[in-house]
């Protein structure tokens, strides 16, 4: 599913920024730029803190550098997420 989604944004225009620990495989082959961030693992659960944390860095960075732009691209993403079911409802 998040491959498919990856490009159906690519096929309206938009452009796919990969947070992952994974810097190697299918989804970061399809992004335009991939982070590679850690996850801790010497908890009894994983910590997601460091992808987490790149994710609010890099959409606030993103609305920061053109607001109006940011809000008519999450306006098309709604319509095309919509149309392709990327979620379900209930």
């Amino acid at each position: 599913e998040t491959l498919q989604a990856v490009r159906v944004a690519h096929r309206v225009g938009l452009k796919v920024a990969l947070i992952t620990d994974l810097a190697l495989g299918p989804l970061a082959d399809e992004a335009d730029v991939t982070f590679a961030t850690g996850t801790g693992s010497r908890l009894v659960f994983d910590s997601y803190a460091a992808p987490n944390v790149m994710a609010a860095a890099l959409l606030q960075a993103m609305t920061d550098a053109d607001p109006e732009r940011t809000q008519a691209r999450l306006e098309k993403y709604e319509q095309v997420s919509d149309q392709h079911q990327f979620f379900v409802r209930d």
